[in-house]
């Protein structure tokens, strides 16, 4: 039955006049997706010791596909203690799971970042600012990463006004704040690699 499929299918094809031009690509999402993928941040503002204490680790400890989208779960790590937050990932949007189940607000609209440009969350404005390549301070990726990416800009009620680098497959790569008439990065992507969960003891 699989066999006659393709057959048919092919013929199709060729009834049509239509031209095989590999597999659609696959739909670039701002934020990790992969299970294991770990990234440690740093702000670069602290002093050097300080900065070490104020790490902060990101891990994608599990993924799963729905017909919500990708559900991703999140760990953030810090000396301060552990908290895991549930994600869907869905057309290019991400979305920040409040019941722990299913898709809620929306941290990245669907469509970004070309269908859509411009957004408001809870009175906070965004917007792209456009594409970029990474500038990774010293910090190799593998060699089939994307190093282009995209700046996107919020400005909240109050008037805070930031700017985040987001690369494919990763998320944020760099945070700065307008600060004092100059933007001053405070979160800085300076390490990266994939873990396994912790095995449970016997």
């Amino acid at each position: 039955m699989r066999a006659l499929g393709a057959v048919s299918i092919g013929f199709l094809l060729l009834g049509t006049a239509c031209r095989w031009v590999g597999p659609v690509a696959r739909e670039k999402v701002y934020a990790g997706r992969e299970a294991g993928l770990t990234l440690i941040y740093e702000n670069p503002q602290l002093e050097t010791q300080a900065g070490l204490n104020e790490r902060l680790q990101v891990r994608v400890a599990a993924t799963k596909d729905t017909p919500a989208g990708i559900a991703v779960r999140m760990t953030y790590t810090s000396l301060r203690g552990e908290l895991s937050s549930l994600f869907y990932l869905k057309n290019g949007g991400v979305f920040l799971s409040q019941d722990d189940q299913t898709p809620g607000l929306t941290v990245i609209p669907e469509g970004f970042p070309d269908r859509v440009t411009q957004w408001e969350i809870r009175g906070t404005t965004y917007r792209v600012l456009g594409r970029a390549t990474a500038d990774l301070h010293g910090l190799r990726l593998p060699d089939t990463s994307d190093r282009v990416g995209v700046w996107m800009e919020s400005q909240t009620p109050q008037g805070l006004r930031q700017r985040t680098f987001l690369l494919p497959d990763i998320g944020e790569v760099e945070t700065l704040v307008w600060r004092n008439e100059g933007w001053v990065s405070i979160n800085r992507l300076v390490s990266w690699g994939f873990t396994d969960a912790p095995s449970p003891r016997k």
